[in-house]
């Protein structure tokens, strides 16, 4: 990989029951190998930021995971028009 280059960025998220301990062994090959990896820890409810067109993404993770959710801030993100709704909200 060159220097000017920029490191790709693995970031891990763990399963239900589990931390951010299970990924030690795949970090460490991918740290070796040159790749930038964070492990997230969801012990407890997580703040969601969405930008752009992450917003939307954003909005599916409201609908699927909402017991894990705490807030979620819409940052220039995208967001359904007022009085519109998505295949989720049918399924509430």
């Amino acid at each position: 990989m060159s220097e000017t280059t920029e490191k790709l960025h693995f970031v891990m998220v763990h399963v239900f029951g589990h931390g951010a301990w299970c990924w030690y062994k795949i970090r460490s090959l991918l740290e070796a190998s040159d790749y930038k990896v964070s492990c997230i820890d969801l012990k407890g409810r997580v703040i969601l930021v969405g930008h752009s067109a992450g917003g939307m993404s954003l909005t599916y993770a409201i609908h699927r995971f909402s017991k894990k959710i705490h807030m979620a801030i819409y940052v220039a993100a995208t967001m359904l028009k007022h009085g519109f709704v998505t295949p989720q909200d049918y399924e509430h």
